[in-house]
């Protein structure tokens, strides 16, 4: 079955009984993490992201890593990737991987 919108903890049998959303992307902490959505994606409601946000760059905090995470709602888009989120990525990957 394709993922299309789809996260693949819709595939993981019980995962979100478990855990939540913040909880399972605060474990990419240390590790660089860059979220892009846009504002009117269905699968991403803005609420949703922010709280998200709110829980997980504290623990980024902790590492001393706050600027390895950046969550970004982009405004009047829904589950699309624009060319200046292609631009941001690269940019991102450049400073993250230490581009030489």
């Amino acid at each position: 079955m394709p993922l299309g919108n789809d996260g693949i903890y819709y595939f993981v049998p019980g995962m979100l009984r478990h855990f939540d959303t913040e909880a399972v992307v605060a474990l990419a902490a240390p590790r660089p993490l860059l979220c892009m959505n846009g504002q009117l994606d269905g699968g991403s409601p803005t609420d949703g992201i922010h709280a998200i946000e709110q829980k997980v760059t504290p623990i980024y905090g902790l590492y001393d890593r706050a600027g390895d995470f950046e969550s970004t709602v982009y405004p009047a888009i829904g589950h699309e990737y624009l060319p200046e989120m292609w631009d941001r990525t690269l940019r991102w990957l450049d400073d993250k991987l230490g581009k030489k």
